[in-house]
């Protein structure tokens, strides 16, 4: 069909990043994923759990991914938490 990305990938609809990467790491890239219902909890022990968890399975499957979150971001996840999930994903080792 001549794609090479897919998204959306929202978590909520039982859509899941990791199973996809596993059977198609080599042919797509992925965009998003980011369980928003994790980042609504605004725990940031839930949130690592989300995003390194993620990061670590990807980065081991040699996945292509972009960062996001699996749907808009609702008014209650407050901007901290908000920055903390990229922040996370983009740091050289987990916290």
């Amino acid at each position: 069909m001549g794609f090479d990305c897919l998204q959306p990938m929202e978590a909520k609809a039982g859509c899941e990043v990791l199973e996809y990467a596993r059977q198609y790491r080599d042919r797509l890239c992925f965009v998003g994923n980011m369980d928003v219902t994790v980042l609504n909890t605004n725990d940031r022990s839930k949130v690592r759990d989300e995003v390194v968890g993620k990061r670590r399975a990807l980065q081991e499957l040699r996945a292509a991914y972009v960062f996001h979150s699996d749907h808009s971001i609702p008014p209650d996840v407050r901007y901290d938490t908000y920055r903390y999930a990229p922040e996370l994903w983009k740091a050289p080792r987990d916290y």
